[in-house]
């Protein structure tokens, strides 16, 4: 192995860690216990929060562990997390355990499954399942209310179990279903900690090749890449979550995790996909949002439509004009204009190229 590493700090190399990485219950045990914790936290919300006035479920959010546990920890730990350490949720995520229970029921069952078509392979589908949920936040409470916190976690639950039994491409629920897919990808671009070769001659002077071998596709442990990528030859936003299979069945021990040299062809900032660019023009109206609110004045110019359509239309909640406006119409209204933008520049390239 050359002395110059692409893995400036590799967290492998520290004892504790490489130690917990390498066990055969890693990361399965992690999994299990935060399916266990989901499904208590499913089950502790149902019932609770409905018929039950705003000001009383401001108090009940902050109170009930099921959504504090959910919106106030969780969601904004795993953003933090992903700017940190881009998709490191992913290594411990229970969805991924049942959507692969879902899997191998399916395979030795010896059920005919589909495969994944174009619009849910290149992510839209993603995109779609965060808008929902952003939409429901806005529009039903979901984030206060208890009982709806529980439906949204039982139906990620059945939704990682059932897209494992009817689609056989791998990791179908992270890969398409996902609702934080999109997110994780997009901030995961970001951070110097990677998965990547410590050095790329090894890999290719590897004769076994056990990483995409696909005799250890189907192990418990030490396997090949389940997600089918070429460990060695990553890109950015490959898809990988980050499970460190590969570097567990590694012979030389030469894939690694951690603060990744900037050349790295992972770390590279080619274009957004085209998903990943609707995520954020998505994500910058839920955070303008979220800022113009901090100003009186400007929080009311920006909500004037919203508010014009509910004079229009009074029986409808508030909440789901707002969520129509921030949401769908502000972040394409922002797209047209920097799309118009770069027309009057002499910019004549798709759309997506703008981003």
């Amino acid at each position: 192995m050359s002395d110059k590493s692409r893995i400036k700090l590799n967290l492998l190399s520290f004892a504790p860690v490489r130690s917990l990485v390498m066990a055969p219950a890693f990361p399965v045990a992690l999994q299990a216990v935060a399916l266990i914790a989901v499904a208590w936290l499913a089950f502790n919300g149902l019932g609770l929060g409905l018929g039950m006035e705003a000001n009383e479920l401001l108090v009940l959010r902050k109170t009930n562990l099921t959504t504090l546990v959910i919106w106030g920890l969780w969601w904004p730990g795993m953003i933090a997390v992903a700017l940190a350490f881009g998709r490191a949720w992913c290594t411990v995520c229970p969805m991924e355990l049942v959507n692969r229970a879902g899997e191998a029921v399916a395979r030795r069952a010896g059920w005919k499954r589909a495969r994944l078509g174009k619009f849910l392979r290149a992510g839209w589908f993603i995109v779609v399942l965060y808008l929902i949920l952003q939409i429901l936040v806005a529009g039903f409470s979901i984030h206060r209310v208890p009982h709806y916190t529980s439906i949204f976690l039982l139906v990620l639950i059945a939704g990682a179990l059932l897209t494992g039994l009817v689609f056989r491409d791998p990791r179908s629920f992270c890969r398409s279903f996902c609702p934080a897919g999109a997110l994780l990808s997009v901030y995961g671009r970001f951070t110097p900690v990677q998965l990547e070769a410590r050095d790329p001659s090894v890999c290719e002077n590897c004769l076994t090749k056990d990483c995409i071998r696909p005799e250890n596709r189907w192990n418990f442990d030490k396997r090949s890449c389940p997600s089918l990528l070429v460990p060695f030859r990553r890109s950015p936003s490959d898809g990988c979550v980050l499970c460190l299979q590969c570097a567990k069945v590694c012979p030389y021990h030469n894939m690694g995790v951690g603060l990744v040299d900037p050349g790295a062809p992972v770390r590279r900032k080619p274009l957004l996909l085209p998903y990943e660019a609707a995520f954020v023009m998505v994500a910058l109206g839920f955070v303008s949002h979220e800022l113009i609110g901090e100003v009186k004045w400007l929080d009311h110019l920006f909500h004037a439509l919203p508010e014009w359509l509910n004079n229009f239309f009074p029986s409808v909640n508030f909440g789901w004009f707002e969520a129509l406006w921030f949401l769908v119409l502000f972040p394409l209204v922002v797209w047209g204009l920097i799309a118009g933008s770069g027309y009057l520049m002499g910019h004549r390239g798709s759309l997506k190229t703008l981003l």
